[in-house]
């Protein structure tokens, strides 16, 4: 018999389980990018979630700025091959569904495009 895992999972203070990371799609220097999922209308919808770097966070509130910028100004461009912020947010570290995250983290929540990088 299997031990039932709950999923990892980020979001916003008020809503902390929001998101369920299912897995790590990519990193770069700043940020890990994840494929999640979030509970719409009865089914799950795939979204794409960056998460800044532990490592970097000593950067914290220049990060927290630009993606702020980044998130407001893309909000308004709805082109082909621009994909669509969803929200940005700080919230709790990854985290076990119904726990509690040990720290913060800041997210970028993305619409999720198949496709190449």
């Amino acid at each position: 018999m299997t031990e039932f895992q709950a999923p990892i999972c980020v979001g916003p203070d008020d809503a902390p389980d929001k998101y369920r990371l299912v897995r790590e799609v990519g990193h770069g220097g700043e940020a890990e990018l994840w494929y999640a999922e979030i509970d719409v209308a009865g089914g799950a919808e795939p979204v794409a979630v960056k998460i800044l770097r532990a490592d970097r966070m000593a950067e914290f509130e220049q990060v927290r700025v630009r993606w702020s910028e980044q998130a407001e100004l893309l909000r308004f461009i709805a082109r082909p091959g621009v994909v669509t912020v969803r929200e940005h947010f700080e919230g709790q570290q990854m985290h076990r569904s119904g726990e509690a995250g040990s720290g913060r983290a800041l997210y970028l929540v993305m619409n999720w495009v198949e496709g190449a990088n």
